[in-house]
């Protein structure tokens, strides 16, 4: 009993030598592969302080640097991070993706601009603002929603406007976006503004919702044609009533 206890006690003694020994090696390894990272760039340490000026920053000042406020902001950085369609680098946040693409749509500015607030080159900031571009793209099926054709509930119980807009499922508007187009098309993209544009068509429901977006037609289209161009894409999918336009 005493030989096999002392045997037992042995065996028990080189496992634990073993395994520190095993663990002590492996420990190294991680140590020698470890990347020592030296002091921040000044450019660094600005771009840092100018994220975490948009981030922590009330709703006022967020509107006007991002055109949104801080919670829809960070839900939509959360959502495009959950879908996949975004991810964080070792050089960019996707919430810094996201605030650079804001940028460019919501004030108009070019790549060179933002490359100064962002302290980012102009390769960088056109790659994220493709990649952004492309995500939001595909949340088109959650922001663009079909029409639904049950009579909304403040006609329903209106006697004000009920006899009159118990059939409409919505409103219909045109807007010109700005259209950066090579010099032999600037013809045809040039209409009433002063510079070349596209002729947008966009739909809302009654809870300002967007059903239908169509762009794409050169600014010098008339509103006419963009209308017929919108009945021929969705005739085969849904009955429309006739449309009156003023």
């Amino acid at each position: 009993m005493d030989f096999a206890a002392r045997r037992r006690s042995t065996a028990a003694v080189v496992v634990a030598v073993a395994t520190w020994v095993f663990i002590w090696f492996r420990r190294r390894n991680l140590e020698a592969r470890s990347v020592t990272y030296g002091p921040m760039h000044p450019r660094d340490v600005e771009r840092q302080a100018n994220l975490r000026f948009i981030y922590e920053s009330d709703d006022v000042h967020c509107v006007n640097l991002l055109r949104m406020k801080r919670a829809p902001f960070f839900q939509l950085c959360d959502l495009l991070r959950a879908r996949d369609l975004l991810s964080d680098s070792i050089n960019a946040s996707v919430e810094e993706q996201v605030a650079m693409f804001l940028h460019v749509v919501g004030h108009n500015q070019r790549f060179r601009v933002i490359g100064l607030t962002f302290r980012r080159s102009v390769e960088t900031i056109s790659r994220y603002f493709h990649q952004v571009l492309y995500a939001v793209g595909e949340l088109r099926n959650d922001l663009i929603v079909p029409p639904t054709t049950n009579v909304h509930p403040r006609i329903l119980n209106s006697r004000r406007w009920y006899p009159y807009f118990k059939d409409c499922i919505g409103a219909i508007d045109g807007t010109h976006v700005l259209a950066r187009v090579p010099l032999k098309m600037q013809a045809a993209f040039r209409g009433r503004k002063h510079t070349t544009t596209q002729n947008v068509l966009a739909a809302v429901d009654f809870d300002l919702r967007f059903t239908f977006v169509l762009a794409g037609w050169e600014g010098s289209a008339h509103d006419a044609l963009i209308l017929a161009d919108a009945h021929n894409l969705i005739s085969p999918k849904v009955n429309l009533p006739n449309i009156h336009t003023t």
